[in-house]
């Protein structure tokens, strides 16, 4: 294990770290899972995988088709949101090193309180869960 997730519907890009079988037939054939798709699937070590059809449908819940995958953006990639409408809330890590869930509307960021002076954003990544 420790390759990619086995499941062609995940978009995390962890490593797979659980094993759970998938009936074929009259086969089992093991198949090496992430963990925030098994999380997703509610699966545990040595389950049963769901039908594809249920596994699809589950994942692409989970992941809105225009959403990217989980990885860092910069802070001038804002996260997609329509004309006058807030994006989808994300973590944010500031140029000072702290961490926020916020949203963004039309390139600018929202502004909490707890921020200080001078802080901004300087990364951000949609929620996994």
């Amino acid at each position: 294990m420790g390759d990619k997730c086995e499941i062609r519907w995940c978009k995390s890009g962890e490593p797979a770290t659980v094993r759970v079988t998938e009936n074929i037939g009259d086969g089992a054939f093991r198949v090496d899972i992430c963990q925030q798709c098994a999380t997703v699937l509610d699966l545990n070590v040595g389950d049963d995988l769901p039908d594809a059809n249920d596994v699809e449908k589950a994942l692409e819940a989970h992941y809105p088709k225009d959403q990217p995958p989980y990885t860092w953006q910069p802070h001038n990639r804002p996260p997609d949101s329509k004309p006058g409408k807030w994006s989808k809330e994300v973590v944010a890590i500031t140029n000072l090193g702290n961490l926020f869930k916020l949203t963004c509307i039309g390139g600018y960021w929202q502004r909490p309180a707890a921020m200080v002076e001078g802080e901004k954003v300087a990364w951000w990544i949609y929620q996994p869960f």
